[in-house]
């Protein structure tokens, strides 16, 4: 009956099939298989599902271009080699806020008034100059969302006008574009508190339409010092959330979707993951969490417990980092009289299927050094994790959790591409019936200053479970040894029962107890937060989908290393005349399918396949495993830094968007400007 009807009412039926059916479709018909491979918006759609990426349907470009573009764009960073370079100097006194968000690098100015910024180019011949927006009071952060707002929210501080010993902490909405006040914005200034000193850390993150903005004040300890998390719709100045911790609890946040948001607990060493509630206001359509059960916010809903350390190291810092973050779709994130203001691509990385990263900083007690580790997880495979644990209102059995619960269509046993420079789809399917994984070998500071900036152009299971007594409020022993998690979530009416606790149970606590004639016998003991749900412990959620790296002495001072699948990693080579700097940069990149073809095409010179590894390293900082069988591709950096290079590699770190990689030259000693090569 299908293939009756018109070309172009099948080639609509077709626009609506995933990437796999799209797949299959071409293997049950000829006739299927040719529209498919004629049409360029079939093809765009089975480009745009492999790459994770979300197509703006609003863009002036059409299909074929889109379709070039996509396809140009994905072939550069599978081989990873730089098209062109721009150095674009610094000129004004630089502090040390900064991000890069939508192809846009910004940089605070020294004087707390200004917010510099850039639009990187796409092309070599492209105009590049740098603009500015100035704020009335010394501002702190800011937080930025480009091209789904045109918003930039700046934290700034300024002193108490009835009370000058006090300053007051608030938000400015202001429109990108413009600098002013921002017109969907009912409240353009919202407040956050008042504060006795200057030096805290602040994270701030826009999702669609929740603002959320967390407070570390890193150097106060006393009685009466609070650290703060607040959640706003930010179109409304509606204040959804205000929860009051100790010092140092967070440090620093993402959100899973809408309305869900993540957080460190330095105090717990455990991920919280905290609901949003509900308003009038209607939820992005990309939510994916709308199965979960509403309960009350005066506590996490979730604690992820991150894995044991052995009795040699200490948590010292754990920052975070997602981009982008979960948005509306194109044709919702503008209101609907008015035309977008900023410039938007053809096509953006899925927030669905993008990276979370985690920056974990250790140190050794033992040689009083630092050790640090990144971990990475794709955002969906967190949210299947938490997805499984609270449903149905009840934590199963480990065994029953620990599997992988990818929820999209990368985790169908599908194998993309059979041969070198074949596209998406021109390989073969396979249905095996198992995992065809196996076997396949917020702005944030910086104490330098940034002088120059350079661009390179990309255009284009252990033996046995957890031990938790988790149904309790007293500390909680977490040991490798024979058992099984279970617990069930707390009513309601309990939940809300707990106002007086002592904010030592609603944040965490850690305590070492040893047997220094037996590091076997050290334990962990852990005064866990009082979530909602109990404490899910890492070979839980984490061993079946985390993926880590030791980056210890690499360049991590900068976070925004990360954009959709893909991240940068620094990996030791050889110093060389050309390469003083004895590491080079490669690209690991998440993505199922690219892995999938690499491992069927074979890998290229500068690029690898394989999953994480347990390694002398891991065994001798974790007393539980932490690999998982996630895989990436890993690419060196062509012209960056490699021994064929003829320039030299001179950067003090590299960010990353989905288009670019952004080199940072920093002058430590001076605020000079050095000058452009």
């Amino acid at each position: 009956m299908l293939l009756r009807l018109p070309p172009e009412l099948i080639v609509r039926v077709l626009c609506h099939l995933d990437l796999i059916d799209l797949l299959r479709a071409k293997q049950v018909h000829p006739s299927l298989k040719t529209t498919i491979e004629s049409f360029p918006v079939l093809q765009y759609s089975i480009e745009t599902q492999s790459a994770f990426v979300e197509d703006n349907e609003n863009s002036d470009l059409p299909i074929s271009e889109r379709l070039r573009l996509l396809k140009n764009r994905q072939a550069a960073w599978e081989k990873c080699s730089i098209d062109f370079r721009r150095t674009i100097p610094v000129l004004h006194e630089p502090s040390g806020i900064y991000d890069l968000v939508d192809g846009v690098y910004l940089l605070g100015d020294a004087n707390r008034h200004t917010l510099h910024y850039v639009r990187l180019p796409s092309s070599i011949h492209e105009e590049v100059k740098w603009e500015k927006i100035n704020v009335s009071k010394p501002l702190v952060d800011m937080g930025l969302s480009i091209h789904e707002n045109d918003l930039i929210a700046v934290i700034t501080i300024s002193t108490h006008p009835s009370d000058p010993s006090k300053n007051v902490l608030e938000v400015q909405l202001l429109q990108f574009s413009t600098g002013a006040p921002h017109p969907r914005a009912r409240v353009p200034l919202l407040f956050l508190c008042e504060l006795s000193e200057e030096r805290l850390a602040i994270s701030i993150e826009i999702a669609g339409r929740h603002l959320a903005v967390n407070t570390n004040r890193y150097f106060s300890t006393g009685p009466t010092a609070r650290d703060y998390l607040w959640v706003f719709d930010w179109m409304t100045g509606e204040q959804k959330m205000s929860v009051e911790l100790p010092p140092h609890t967070y440090s620093g946040l993402v959100f899973l979707s809408s309305d869900l948001i993540l957080l460190p607990n330095m105090h717990a060493s455990a991920l919280d993951v905290w609901r949003i509630p509900a308003s009038e206001a209607p939820a992005a359509a990309s939510d994916t969490t709308e199965n979960l059960p509403k309960l009350p916010t005066r506590r996490p809903l979730l604690t992820l417990v991150m894995p044991n350390l052995t009795s040699r190291y200490s948590l010292l810092d754990l920052a975070c980092r997602a981009e982008p973050n979960p948005t509306a779709a194109w044709h919702e994130s503008t209101a609907p009289d008015s035309k977008p203001t900023c410039p938007r691509p053809p096509f953006r990385p899925a927030a669905a299927n993008a990276l979370l990263m985690f920056t974990v900083r250790l140190h050794n007690l033992m040689e009083r050094t630092m050790a640090v580790w990144s971990m990475y997880v794709r955002r969906v495979d967190l949210l299947a994790a938490c997805e499984k644990v609270l449903e149905p209102r009840k934590v199963g059995k480990a065994t029953a959790l620990g599997k992988d619960v990818r929820k999209n269509s990368a985790s169908e046993d599908v194998v993309l591409g059979a041969a070198a420079g074949a596209s998406v789809g021109e390989g073969m399917i396979e249905d095996t019936g198992e995992d065809t994984d196996e076997g396949a070998g917020a702005g944030t500071g910086v104490d330098e200053q940034n002088a120059d900036v350079e661009l390179e152009e990309n255009v284009g299971e252990g033996s046995g479970s957890l031990v938790l007594n988790a149904g309790t409020e007293e500390e909680v022993l977490i040991e490798w040894s024979l058992g099984e998690f279970a617990g069930e979530a707390e009513d309601d009416e309990e939940a809300e029962d707990d106002e007086d606790e002592d904010a030592q149970d609603e944040t965490g606590g850690v305590t070492w107890i040893s047997d220094d004639d037996n590091e076997d016998e050290v334990f962990l003991f852990r005064r866990l937060p009082k979530s909602i749900y109990p404490p899910v412990p890492y070979a839980v959620w984490g061993a079946p989908n985390a993926y880590w790296i030791i980056t210890a002495d690499a360049p991590t001072r900068w976070i925004t290393t990360s954009a959709g699948t893909r991240c940068l990693s620094f990996v030791p080579s050889s110093p060389t005349a050309n390469t003083p700097r004895p590491w080079a940069l490669q690209v690991l990149d998440f993505n199922l399918y690219t892995v999938r073809r690499a491992a069927l095409r074979g890998p290229a010179e500068n690029s690898a396949t394989g999953v994480l590894r347990r390694s002398a390293q891991e065994q001798s900082v974790f007393r539980e495993p932490v690999g998982s069988t996630l895989q990436c591709t890993s690419t060196v950096v062509v012209g960056a830094g490699d021994e064929d290079d003829s320039r030299e590699w001179n950067f003090e770190g590299v960010l990353m968007d989905d288009e670019r990689l952004v080199g940072l030259q920093v002058c430590v000693l001076s605020f000079r400007v050095s000058p452009s090569r």
